[in-house]
C-alpha cells in the first residue's frame, strides 16, 4: 500500500491559508468600516434638523380698501387751496384699520412730460402723498391705466415719494421685474403681500426686461404665478385687479 505524501499535503494547504487568513482579514475590515460610515452617515443625518416655520400668533386683521384715487384736476386745485387734509377730510377716521388700501390713478410728481397720444393725462400733486398719509392709507396699487401718464421719471418719484413715506406699493415699475415685484406690509407678526395687476393697459404700459408698464391681467397663469411666488414669502396675500367698464 502507497503511503500518504504529507509532505505535498502540507506544502499546499499552507498557502491556501494564508490565502483565506488574508481573504477573512480583508472582509472584517471591509465590514468595520462599512459600519463606522454607516454610523458616521447617521450621525450627520441626526444633526440635521428641518427648520421650523413659525406660527404667526397674529389670527385676525382688519382691511380696508378703497377705489380709485387721483390728485390732479380739481383736487390739486382744492389742495393747494385747502392743504392735504381736504380729500379725505370727512372719512379718514372711517378709513383707518390694521392695513388700508387704495388704487394710487395719478403720479405724485413734477418730472416727466404728458405722454404724447394719449387723450386723458394725470400728473398729480406730490403733496397727495401726505393725503394717503392722512388717510391712514398703508398700500397703494399703480397697475392702472395712469401709472405712466407722464412717463417713467414721474413713477420713478413717485415710487420714491412712496417708500419716503412708508407707503407700500406694487403693479408697475421701470421694467417688467418691479412690476411684478409684490409689496409687504408687516401687521402684527403676519406679514402681508400685496400685488397689483390691471386689464387696462395702455400702449405706452406693457412691461419688459428694458421698458417700463404696469402688471397685466391678461394672462391668468402668469397672475396665478406670481401669486404662487408671493405665497411662499407671506402669511396671507391680497391681490387687487382694475379692470371692468368705466362709470
Amino acid at each position: 500500500m502507497r503511503r500518504p505524501n504529507y509532505r505535498f499535503y502540507v506544502a499546499v494547504s499552507i498557502p491556501l491559508l494564508i490565502i483565506a487568513g488574508y481573504w477573512f482579514f480583508s472582509f472584517a475590515q471591509n465590514d468595520v468600516s462599512s459600519k463606522k460610515a454607516l454610523v458616521k452617515t447617521d450621525q450627520k443625518v441626526k444633526k440635521v434638523k428641518p427648520p421650523s416655520k413659525k406660527i404667526p400668533q397674529t389670527k385676525e386683521i382688519t382691511v380696508t380698501a378703497v377705489g380709485d384715487v387721483m390728485f390732479d384736476r380739481r383736487v390739486k386745485l382744492a389742495i393747494a387751496a385747502g392743504g392735504a387734509k381736504w380729500p379725505f377730510s370727512k372719512i379718514a377716521h372711517k378709513l383707518k384699520s390694521d392695513l388700508t388700501i387704495a388704487n394710487l390713478e395719478s403720479s405724485l410728481a413734477t418730472a416727466g412730460s404728458p405722454t404724447k397720444g394719449k387723450d386723458v393725462v394725470f400728473q398729480g400733486t406730490p403733496e397727495g402723498v401726505n393725503s394717503l398719509k392722512l388717510a391712514n392709507i398703508d398700500v397703494v396699487g399703480l397697475a392702472n391705466n395712469h401709472a405712466l401718464d407722464y412717463g417713467l421719471p414721474a413713477l420713478k418719484e413717485t415710487r420714491k415719494r412712496l417708500k419716503q413715506n412708508g407707503i407700500v406699493f406694487a403693479g408697475a415699475g421701470a421694467n417688467k421685474y418691479e412690476a411684478y415685484e409684490p409689496a409687504i406690509k408687516k401687521v402684527g407678526d403676519l406679514k402681508v403681500g400685496f400685488l397689483s395687476f390691471s386689464d387696462v393697459i395702455p400702449f405706452n404700459s406693457f412691461p419688459s426686461e428694458k421698458l417700463p408698464g404696469i402688471a397685466p391681467a391678461r394672462d391668468p397663469s402668469k397672475v396665478a404665478s406670481k401669486i404662487k411666488d408671493m405665497s411662499k414669502k407671506t402669511d396671507l396675500q391680497i391681490v387687487a385687479f382694475h379692470w371692468g367698464i368705466e362709470y
